[in-house]
């Protein structure tokens, strides 16, 4: 693969990093029922957008995810789309307004070095004592 890591850039049909934190880093999944919401809403708008979800893991407080989009849109079309709908539940559960994800998702296009690196990582997470979901 003749590709650089590119942060922020989409380039479709190559594997990107995306990650998103809970705003302050605060939990954004308080229960099982949490995870499974979002799983549900991920894989609605990822099959909506055409985004290939290779690896993931969901933390307490934070997202990783190793993923193909198939169109330039795709990665924002997909993440803005499903962190809206999951931000409004969350709040309306928890009877809060306001922000729950910290900014804009990160993302960068990965080189083939980097893409073993990011699975990896992501797999590594998987490990931790904070992450209830895995994929």
């Amino acid at each position: 693969m003749g590709y650089r890591l590119i942060i922020g850039t989409v380039a479709p049909g190559y594997p990107h990093h995306v990650t998103q934190r809970g705003n302050y880093q605060q939990t954004v999944f308080d229960e099982e029922d949490d995870f499974r919401q979002y799983l549900k809403w991920l894989d609605e708008y990822s099959s909506k957008y055409a985004l290939k979800i290779w690896e993931y893991c969901l933390m307490t407080n934070h997202v990783h995810f190793v993923c193909v989009p198939e169109q330039e849109d795709t990665l924002a079309r997909t993440f803005n789309t499903l962190h809206m709908r999951y931000s409004q539940y969350l709040n309306h559960k928890r009877k809060l307004k306001g922000h729950l994800w910290q900014g804009r998702f990160y993302s960068c296009t990965l080189d083939e070095r980097h893409l073993y690196s990011a699975v990896r990582y992501v797999e590594n997470k998987k490990l931790g004592t904070d992450t209830i979901f895995r994929g």
